[in-house]
C-alpha cells in the first residue's frame, strides 16, 4: 500500500495489507514484506485478532514467564 493512502476501516486495511492472507500466511518471504504499525498495544491487538480470525486451522495460546532460577545467573548473559 503505497505510504499517505487512507482506508476508511480497519478490515479495509487489513485486505490491503495482507491480500490473500489465508493463500499466503505460511510464506515467509511475503509476510516479511507487510507490516502495520500503531500507535497503542490495544490497537494491534484488536489488529491481530482479526487477521487470527482470518487463518485457517486450530487456534492456540502459550504462556510463558520470564524469570531466573538460579541468582549467579542474574549476572551473567547467554
Amino acid at each position: 500500500m503505497p505510504c499517505g493512502q487512507i482506508v476508511n476501516s480497519p478490515d479495509e486495511l487489513l485486505s490491503k495489507v495482507y491480500p490473500n492472507i489465508r493463500q499466503n500466511f505460511k510464506d515467509q518471504d511475503w509476510l516479511s514484506h507487510r507490516a502495520i504499525l500503531a500507535s497503542r498495544n490495544d490497537v494491534v491487538e484488536k489488529l491481530n485478532v482479526t487477521i487470527q480470525k482470518q487463518l485457517p486451522g486450530k487456534e492456540y495460546a502459550y504462556k510463558y514467564i520470564e524469570c531466573i532460577l538460579n541468582d549467579d545467573e542474574a549476572v551473567h548473559i547467554h
